[in-house]
Parts: C-alpha cells; sequence; structure tokens
C-alpha cells in the first residue's frame, strides 16, 4: 500500500478513537488556504470510514470552490443550497399542503417566521387550531382538544392528519393563549406529530447521493450563493442537518478554507471537531499556529493536523505531537487513495 494510503487509515484509526471517546458525530476538513488538498482528503477519509461499516454522510460545505461533485461525478445543483431553496423558500408550498404532515408544515412556518391559522382534522368533527404569529405558536384549543381527541392521536399515523392552513385573521380571538412550555410538552407527548417526515425523506433521497462503497452518501454543494457565510449560519441550514443526523453515524464537512474565518466559524454551530490539512513548505508555522488558535476561540475541539505532500526523502519521517495544542500530526506523500489524483488537486 502506498504512504497515502497507510496516512489515510491511520488518521481513520486515531480520528476513530478520538470520536469514541469524545462522543462525537461530526467533523470538519479544512485547512489555511486554498489548495492544500483538504478536499480530497475528506473524500478519502469518508470512503474510508464507511468502508469500516460507519454510515457516513459527506457535505460539501465550501459553498466558494466546491469539488467533491467532481470527485463523485455527481451533479453539483441538487445538493445542499438547492435543497434549502426547493425545500424552505418554494412559494408554491400552500398548494403542497397534501404532501405535508404537520410536522413539515410546522417547521416551514417556523422558519419562514409566517403567521396564520392551522386546522389539523382528524376524521371528526373536532379539529385542532393552532395560531401562529411569526413562526410561534401562540394560542389554539390544544388544552381541549387532547381531551377529547388523545386516544385517536394515538393510534392514526402523521400523514393521515389533513391539514389547513389560513393567513387570514377571523376568529382568532376566541381560541386561548398558549405557553411555550404547553406546545413543548404536546410535541414531547407525540414526538411523531413534529417530525417533518417528507421533508426528512425527500432531503435524504433527492439531494444525497450514494458513493462507490456502501454505506457512504455525498451531498453536493448545490449552487453557489453570493453569501456563503450566511447560508452556513441560518437556521435553514441548522434544520437540515438536524433532519439527516439521525440517518448517519458520522457526518463529514469539506468546509472553506479557515480564512476568511466566517464559513468554518459557522459551521461550528453544527460540527464537534475539525481537522486541519497543511501542504508541506506552504504555510508558516506562525499562520498555522495562529489559524488553530483562532479555531480553539470557537470551542472547536481540534481533533487533528495532516501534513499533505510531505517529501521523506528530505524530511526526517516520524510519527508525534505537538502536546501544547493536543493535536496529532500525521505525515504521508501526497498519492492517490480513493478518488482524485495529485494534479486534479493542485489545479
Amino acid at each position: 500500500r502506498s504512504l497515502y494510503t497507510e496516512g489515510i487509515l491511520h488518521m481513520r484509526a486515531n480520528l476513530r478513537l478520538l470520536l469514541s471517546h469524545h462522543g462525537m458525530k461530526s467533523f470538519i476538513v479544512t485547512s489555511c488556504s486554498p489548495k492544500e488538498g483538504k478536499s480530497m482528503i475528506a473524500a478519502n477519509l469518508s470512503l474510508s470510514m464507511a468502508q469500516e461499516g460507519i454510515r457516513t454522510l459527506l457535505i460539501d460545505a465550501d459553498l466558494r470552490r466546491p469539488v467533491q461533485h467532481k470527485y463523485f461525478s455527481l451533479d453539483r445543483e441538487m445538493g445542499l443550497t438547492r435543497a434549502i431553496i426547493d425545500m424552505f423558500q418554494n412559494p408554491d408550498w400552500k398548494n403542497n399542503l397534501s404532501q405535508m404532515t404537520f410536522g413539515d408544515l410546522n417547521l416551514l412556518l417556523k422558519l419562514q417566521k409566517l403567521s396564520g391559522m392551522v386546522t389539523l382534522q382528524l376524521n371528526s368533527s373536532h379539529p385542532l387550531k393552532l395560531l401562529y404569529q411569526n413562526g410561534m405558536i401562540i394560542a389554539g384549543n390544544l388544552k381541549d382538544w387532547k381531551n377529547t381527541e388523545r386516544s385517536k392521536l394515538e393510534d392514526i399515523s402523521p400523514e393521515e392528519i389533513k391539514l389547513e392552513f389560513s393567513d387570514s385573521s377571523g376568529q382568532h380571538h376566541i381560541l386561548p393563549a398558549l405557553q411555550n412550555r404547553e406546545v413543548e410538552e404536546f410535541f414531547n407527548e407525540f414526538p411523531s406529530l413534529a417530525t417533518p417526515i417528507h421533508f426528512s425523506y425527500n432531503l435524504f433521497e433527492k439531494y444525497t447521493f450514494p458513493a462507490s462503497v456502501e454505506g457512504l452518501r455525498v451531498m453536493p454543494s448545490g449552487p453557489i450563493p453570493s453569501n456563503p457565510g450566511e447560508i452556513l449560519g441560518s437556521a435553514h441550514f441548522r434544520e437540515i442537518i438536524k433532519m439527516l443526523q439521525p440517518k448517519f453515524d458520522l457526518i463529514i464537512y469539506d468546509a472553506a478554507p479557515c480564512w476568511p474565518l466566517s464559513d468554518v466559524s459557522m459551521l461550528s454551530q453544527v460540527a464537534e471537531g475539525i481537522v486541519f490539512l497543511v501542504r508541506a513548505n506552504r504555510i508558516s508555522r506562525d499562520i498555522l499556529l495562529r489559524n488553530l488558535q483562532m479555531l480553539k476561540m470557537l470551542n472547536f475541539r481540534i481533533l487533528g493536523a495532516a501534513f499533505n505532500d510531505f517529501d521523506i526523502k528530505k524530511e526526517k519521517y516520524y510519527y508525534g505531537s505537538y502536546y501544547h495544542y493536543h493535536y496529532y500530526y500525521y505525515y504521508y506523500y501526497y498519492y492517490s487513495y480513493g478518488y482524485g489524483t495529485e494534479d486534479q488537486e493542485k489545479s
């Protein structure tokens, strides 16, 4: 096996130990600057993890210079940003209520901060009415409805509940006010009701794609936005990750280089750790340590730092650790492991 392959396998072994020890299920792969090889490392780490039976999702979160779609021969357009547009910014959603569960509609109203009345009909003459204001439930006949319809809710699937939405203001005043605590208790009691079932299904089937290794799926970037940092820091993005998390054991984010810092800092809301990629003889030690210090300020757990394109004919070859910053160095040749070539990554 090549030294590159050995390096990937060594990283996988160490990362599995660290992730298990800290109970972590996600990490970012980034670098100081472009063209250091972080995207190929992210791809090959994902392949290697999946080969170990770990259900892995690789998300191309480099919304400035995405390349994962090239490595895996995918359509870049059907990815992260397209999912946000199609699912949460579709102006025709009112005409598609029959394709939604209450969990889908509740999430949509929350993200778009809409106001109006939602009616849930369980094949009875006593529907549940909930009044939304700026995406939040503020009133409804929840208490009375629970007393009479509770048993029916336990026997019916969310897909069977008929939904209606009205943004008119008529009769809203007759509904009793609801506290946030009451709404949360209701959703906790019936979690399937609040689950965005169709959104979760469509997200998995339409915007993540199987790779050649069983257990690995890839989410391309989607259309490149004009505001990558805002997208990654949005509630829409966080909800997408929340829906995907139960379907995978591990999520790996291929992130933009950490300068400018905005994109990586936004990912700190969804990712737990970070792997830093450095191309040998490209970045000075001072710049590297400065970037690592900034990442630590974002409360990232630095899982490892890897040297790429390292020439063992010129430098001493060893494995070690720099204990002041508590991260490992892995040294290996830059050579093909799974997808991509040296020429591709340098282009």
